[in-house]
């Protein structure tokens, strides 16, 4: 009894030690050896505990105004809405002149980037400034879309907010500064208390910066009324400071690099463009029109060393340009840093205050030769305002005073340098030349100052005119270059375009072409590489919302005036790329101004659009600068787009002619065949036809022998003349044996060619007739095919009755697809080597006497049937269907032959 005492007791002892042992393992073990942030504890934590949660709640509490006026202690906050940065500009401006003359702590917010609803949480005695810009039909901006639509649905009061408020527009819109009166009116609804008066710009006039300021004027003073604010006497207080640095390491000093390339090197900058600037490699340029006085260059540029790299058709490309060495060197020596020491000594750029913030958009650390040679745009229209900051950093009291009756008077004196356009440059040689003997007198100017009132160089974009489904890898610009009108004016008064000049130089390095131009100055337009084996380009790829429309059917309609045609180049690639891999494409409609046919761009391409199978496209140039066309065509809006007719010879055989003459003259690319004319004998033909039109392309024709009672044979020549010409519009058929005599071979050859080489040429002509957005098809009948002769029987007349009927039956069957079928019965018609010029030199007397039985007392030419012709094709007789015009002269009234 006792052992077995014994045995239980070990066991109990065992599982005494062991439970206790694994339940606190099971209650305890997470905080040893349990995985740290696993996903199922992820799974309940509390979301504001996160790091995701707590940056959304940093943001947030970024986006409070309120909050964020409390925390940065702003004392007043200007809020901008701008598209192109205009209304941006404005805003640091106002708040530079709010802390030089109130001494005000002033935060310049975008209006995307805080939450609407915050504004209602302002303090009574912290004003709001808004700068709006007009976008379009009468919009807010991009960035104060969001806003206005919270204050058009907010029910809230703003009886705490005080207000000022300035629109930027146009007043060449309907809608002039329609978005700040809106938004004025709005605030004012719920209560809101504005100070002063709304200002508005017009850039119509060029008035925008002086109404501004004047407007600048009336706020501060609004404000010192309203919350007692103190005016201070303005001096100069740097915003930033310019630190020289001893050692500077080669990898980290900037070259001339864009911002977000030096970004990626380890040189900080707080503000970045969109997307990467990457390296360009040009590989090719030409002349897209050497005859023209404005000529515009195209650049191939190869993106394939840029795996990841890509565009989409209707894309921008960004270019970074530089200044010119004169105008570089020119500012240095004003400012006495043109020896090499000075130009290349590398700085630090550092906030004035401990507090202050670092929003230059500049390179840091940078030489001042870099800066001002790629990073500062020196060569920029100098503003009223930079006058009036000027003042602050007069050397002598006569410049100050110079200074400030430019200022106040009525603006820039031409008389400086022949020219409205100044820049800081021509303005600081201006006060030295004229105010002081001392050619030192701008040597103590702050470099800080020139680092805030010049703006900065910007890329300038360029649309892409080449297709991404044509050229992935390759991207093609075109650039108007220097206007050779102007270039032999006064040069000194002559302003040349930054980034037009400096393609001009980049273009001549390309072709390595000796010796400076005569008229653009020097750039150096690569950058320098630190490597020392070459110097680079930069460019940016600018996404845009300009593209076609998803789908490759829905028609369109382009219109662009000059170089504007690049994007509409790419789309019409993009489409004709569209249609040779065989999908269906709509219809591609493009009117394009330009000066006259030398200026027309890409000439070439545009016929090599129309050859294509399936794509059907109508290019319409319009001229401002050449005479105006016959005004007797009647397809001014379809020459060169209409491009189909069937001539053949015959008893009528100036006929044949005479049509594809006609439609040649309106512009139409024409297909005819004959069957008795040699191979040999059409390219003379051609030549003769195809002189270049005043709508500056040159229609084109083609000619062949074919036997059209061959079956096989016309439907082979209508599919290759489609193929070629790229689209069949308009189908005439104009042959006959005229056989008189009354045999069977005659009535079987008759009816093969008059009646059956008709239905034949409708048939194949039917699948691309179905494509056209006007189609036509015209037969040329005869009077005889409705007129007795009194002839002996003949199948002549009876296979021209046929047509018409052939004709009545078309009418009803092809009708609801859209394809209009009419017929011309000529009477008489007098053509060289025709029958009644061969009738008359047998008996004259009988064709004299037949001419004077006509109504009209006359024969009728081929020209007089032709016109017929074109009529029908055109688009004046859109409503005229199974019609048979008779164009005899009168002689189906009743004459007696």
């Amino acid at each position: 009894m006792q052992s077995v005492i014994l045995a239980l007791d070990i066991d109990d002892i065992l599982a005494f030690l062991l439970l206790p042992i694994l339940g606190l393992g099971y209650l305890c073990g997470h905080r040893y050896w349990y995985k740290a942030n696993s996903l199922e504890e992820q799974l309940f934590e509390r979301r504001q505990q996160t790091v995701l949660g707590r940056k959304r709640q940093a943001r947030e509490e970024n986006e409070d105004i309120s909050l964020r006026m409390k925390k940065e202690e702003y004392d007043i906050v200007v809020l901008w809405g701008s598209q192109t940065g205009t209304a941006e500009g404005l805003a640091h401006t106002l708040a530079r002149t709010l802390r030089q003359r109130l001494r005000l702590h002033v935060g310049v917010l975008d209006l995307a980037e805080i939450s609407p609803k915050s504004i209602t949480s302002i303090p009574s005695d912290r004003p709001v400034v808004f700068l709006l810009s007009t976008y379009g039909e009468g919009d807010p901006t991009d960035n104060a879309v969001t806003f206005c639509r919270w204050l058009s649905q907010s029910q809230t009061t703003l009886n705490d907010l005080h207000y000022a408020a300035f629109g930027l527009g146009s007043s060449a819109y309907q809608h002039f500064n329609r978005t700040v009166t809106w938004v004025s009116e709005s605030l004012a609804d719920k209560g809101a208390i504005r100070i002063g008066s709304v200002g508005y710009g017009d850039a119509a006039n060029g008035s925008t910066e002086e109404t501004f300021l004047r407007w600048q004027d009336e706020t501060v003073d609004a404000l010192r009324a309203r919350f007692a604010y103190q005016e201070h006497p303005v001096i100069y207080e740097p915003s930033f400071l310019l630190s020289p640095v001893e050692q500077p390491e080669p990898t980290c000093t900037a070259l001339g690099e864009p911002y977000y390339v030096r970004s990626r090197t380890g040189m900080g900058l707080q503000r970045l463009p969109s997307s990467a600037p990457f390296e360009l490699r040009f590989t090719n340029s030409r002349i897209l029109n050497p005859q023209s006085r404005k000529p515009c260059l195209q650049l191939e540029i190869d993106i394939s060393h840029h795996r990841n790299l890509k565009y989409a058709t209707g894309d921008h490309l960004l270019l970074w340009p530089s200044n010119p060495d004169a105008e570089v060197e020119r500012l240095l020596r004003l400012i006495g840093r043109q020896e090499e020491p000075a130009k290349k000594q590398v700085f630090q750029i550092n906030p004035a205050s401990e507090n202050g913030k670092l929003e230059t958009l500049l390179p840091n650390p940078c030489s001042l030769e870099s800066l001002l040679r790629f990073y500062l745009a020196i060569c920029a229209p100098v503003s009223k305002q930079v006058i009036q900051a000027l003042a602050q950093v007069a050397p002598t009291t006569p410049i100050r005073d110079a200074v400030e009756v430019m200022r106040n008077g009525a603006g820039v004196p031409l008389r400086i340098k022949g020219s409205a356009h100044l820049t800081i440059t021509d303005i600081l040689e201006y006060f030295a030349r004229e105010h002081s003997a001392d050619h030192s007198t701008w040597h103590t100017i702050p470099l800080s100052w020139l680092l805030e009132n010049i703006p900065r160089l910007r890329p300038r974009a360029y649309s892409i005119s080449s297709s991404a489904a044509m050229s992935p890898r390759a991207i093609s610009l075109a650039i108007t270059l220097l206007d050779q009108e102007h270039s032999s004016k006064n040069r000194e008064a002559w302003r040349y375009g930054l980034t037009t000049d400096f393609v001009t130089t980049l273009n001549r390095s390309l072709h390595t072409v000796d010796g400076a131009h005569p008229t653009v100055p020097e750039y150096r337009p690569l950058v320098p590489s630190k490597d020392g084996v070459q110097g680079r380009l930069y460019g940016q790829l600018q996404r845009s919302k300009f593209k076609l429309p998803a789908t490759p059917t829905v028609p369109i309609m382009m219109v662009a005036a000059g170089v504007g045609i690049a994007p509409f180049r790419a789309f019409v690639q993009e489409r004709r790329q569209t249609a040779l891999v065989g999908r269906e494409v709509g219809e591609t409609t493009l009117f394009y101004g330009c000066r006259g046919p030398d200026d027309l761009l890409f000439r070439d391409e545009w016929d090599q659009s129309l050859a294509v199978p399936g794509f059907s496209l109508r290019m319409i140039p319009a001229y401002s600068r050449h005479p105006a066309p016959d005004r007797d065509k009647i397809w001014k809006p379809f020459v060169c787009m209409w491009v189909y007719s069937n001539g053949t010879r015959g008893g009528t055989k100036g006929i044949g002619r005479g049509m594809v003459e006609a439609f040649v003259e309106q512009g139409c690319n024409v297909s005819y065949c004959a069957r008795t004319v040699r191979e040999n004998d059409f390219a003379e033909l051609n030549s003769s036809l195809c002189k270049e039109q005043e709508q500056g392309i040159t229609p084109r024709a083609y000619g062949t022998s074919v036997d059209i009672s061959n079956r096989d044979a016309l439907s082979k020549w209508v599919a290759d003349s489609a193929t070629r010409i790229g689209r069949i519009d308009i189908v005439i058929a104009n042959a006959s044996n005229m056989h008189f005599e009354s045999t069977p071979q005659t009535w079987q050859s008759s009816f093969d060619l008059d009646v059956m080489g008709f239905v034949n040429l409708v048939e194949a002509s039917l699948p691309w007739l179905e494509k056209s957005p006007q189609p036509s098809i015209i037969v040329q009948s005869s009077f005889m095919g409705r007129e007795f002769f009194r002839s002996p029987p003949a199948p002549y007349g009876a296979c021209k009755a046929a047509q018409l009927q052939h004709v009545q039956e078309l009418s009803h069957f092809l009708g609801p697809r859209g394809i209009r079928v009419n017929a011309i019965s000529p009477g008489p018609i007098w053509a060289q080597d025709g029958a009644w010029e061969s009738y008359s030199k047998i008996d004259p007397a009988w064709v004299e006497e037949q001419r004077l039985k006509v109504p009209l007392k006359r024969f009728g030419t081929p020209e007089d049937i032709a016109n017929v012709a074109v009529f029908l094709a055109s688009p004046l007789s859109s409503y005229v269907q199974g019609t048979n015009v008779m164009a005899d002269g009168g002689v189906h009234i009743g004459t007696d032959f």
